[in-house]
């Protein structure tokens, strides 16, 4: 809406600025500003401290400039006439599914490839968030070197290397399927 949209210009403008605000924010900050923020016992969000939601939560907020821009980028290279067909057409609502999402499919699925990878490898926004219930392996790998159990964190950075690997391999071959769709 933030790219395609004509009207509201101002509010198009805070809405691509919040979009791109976490770009400049560290993830140590975002993982602090969650502690404060969800760990206060009158917010009615406090069920979520300590569970994987808060963890998810912190990294779509961490990552989400990125796909956002490249979806925006892709938005922009499609032809602005598709909406004023549609209106003339008289199919606005049916438009964004049947026109929109189907010519930047690629964009949006390669948005969750990066939020998995980055997610997978992420430290600086969830250091401060997870328990001993939502220990996460990026986490547990540097506690492993820490500790001087440079073995034990050498396989899991292995380990880490390859579940990405196995993602990318099968995601790739996922979004051929699609487009041969």
């Amino acid at each position: 809406m933030i790219e395609r949209e004509k009207d509201y210009i101002v509010v198009r403008k805070i809405g691509y600025f919040l979009s791109i605000l976490p770009n400049a924010l560290p993830g140590l900050t975002i993982g602090l500003a969650y502690i404060f923020f969800f760990n206060s016992k009158d917010n009615i969000l406090n069920f979520l401290y300590g569970s994987f939601g808060i963890i998810i939560l912190a990294n779509i907020v961490h990552f989400f400039a990125t796909p956002f821009l490249a979806i925006t980028a892709r938005l922009k290279t499609l032809d602005s006439e598709y909406e004023t067909i549609s209106n003339i057409m008289g199919v606005p609502k049916k438009f964004f599914l049947k026109v929109i999402i189907p010519l930047s499919i690629d964009s949006i699925l390669e948005s969750f490839s990066y939020y998995f990878i980055n997610s997978m490898i992420t430290i600086s926004a969830v250091i401060f968030l997870y328990t001993t219930k939502t220990r996460l392996i990026s986490v547990m790998m540097i506690s492993k070197n820490d500790a001087g159990d440079i073995g034990a964190a050498a396989a899991i950075s292995v380990m880490i290397i390859l579940v990405n690997i196995f993602f990318k391999v099968v995601f790739d071959l996922s979004m051929k399927y699609i487009r041969n769709r």
